[in-house]
């Protein structure tokens, strides 16, 4: 893991009095909200006025806190793609896999913006990532169910993820959009599950008439 270094940052030849900006740069493994700071150090010669010294000659030297800011980035990956091919009424798992590249804590908010009707799509709408710069596990990998309705053809679900720092939604990353494709694969044919259907019903109401004749004649003869 990156230190955070002390340096000394020196300002030479300075004739007025300026307002001067200072700027650091921290390597993107150090932990977010972590705290250092910068030691200035000012040499100043000597300027004498008419009656009296205006300034004296010296050093002077004084730190400058700062604070480690947080860094929200997410690596997506959609394994098995954002097109498919599906049955009606059947169920698909999408996996998508995140990786946080930053340098915090984040919780990942995941958001469908755009879903068809009568579509039953489940997710988890919030994902806990740890960070690498804290040594922890980075990877985390969720699946989003989805189960569109026997008439669908051709339909789009559009998915919004926001990365931000645990425990401070206001310190959030830029929303990436994954936009998912389903085509209807024609394997479903409503007439045939129809009849499927009703044979199964007819075959159980059957069965249960039997039984119940059966059972009345049983009843019957053993008075």
């Amino acid at each position: 893991m990156t230190r955070i270094v002390r340096p000394v940052i020196v300002f030479e030849d300075i004739a007025s009095p300026s307002i001067i900006g200072i700027g650091r740069t921290v390597n993107e493994d150090v932990p977010a909200n972590t705290v250092g700071n910068v030691q200035i150090k000012a040499t100043s010669e000597e300027i004498s006025g008419l009656f009296f010294t205006l300034v004296e000659k010296g050093e002077r030297s004084f730190d400058i806190g700062f604070v480690i800011g947080y860094l929200p980035v997410i690596a997506l990956k959609t394994p098995e793609g954002v097109n498919f091919e599906i049955p009606p009424l059947s169920h698909t798992r999408i996996p998508i896999k995140f990786e946080n590249l930053g340098n915090g804590h984040t919780l990942v908010a995941i958001e469908i913006i755009d879903k068809p009707k009568n579509w039953d799509i489940n997710f988890p709408s919030s994902l806990r990532i740890g960070s690498p710069a804290f040594g922890e596990v980075n990877k985390k990998e969720i699946n989003i169910s989805v189960s569109p309705p026997k008439d669908f053809s051709h339909d789009t679900i559009k998915i919004s993820i926001t990365p931000s720092l645990l425990g401070d939604p206001s310190n959030k990353g830029k929303t990436e959009i994954i936009i998912f494709t389903f085509k209807n694969d024609g394997t479903y044919k409503e007439d045939i599950q129809d009849f499927l259907l009703i044979i199964i019903v007819i075959i159980i109401v059957s069965i249960l008439i039997v039984l119940g004749l059966i059972f009345v004649k049983r009843k019957y003869f053993t008075k």
